[in-house]
């Protein structure tokens, strides 16, 4: 047996985070996406308070795709699988 494809049981709090974390993630994804492409295809959307709404949609969005998927990571396994570093870049970037 391949021990790659052992799955381990989550119990109710893990599986409620999960379902709460997958769910943030996926409107933090898809209404930052929105919110910039708006802003790239319309004309008038070129005063400074839409580039700082711009600017503030990009950054979620970069940590919907940078941030959010190792927090699921993490709280599906109970512990950081990763290496030090990894925790580091993740709190620069969210900095």
């Amino acid at each position: 047996m391949n021990p790659l494809l052992i799955v381990i049981p989550l119990n109710f709090h893990q599986q409620a985070s999960t379902l709460t974390i997958t769910m943030l993630q996926s409107l933090y994804f898809f209404g930052n996406l929105l919110i910039i492409s708006c802003m790239a295809t319309r004309n008038r959307l070129k005063r400074i308070c839409d580039q700082y709404i711009a600017s503030l949609a990009f950054a979620h969005f970069l940590v919907s795709v940078f941030v959010l998927p190792f927090a699921m990571i993490r709280q599906n396994l109970g512990y950081w699988p990763f290496e030090s570093t990894m925790v580091y870049s993740c709190v620069c970037l969210l900095y």
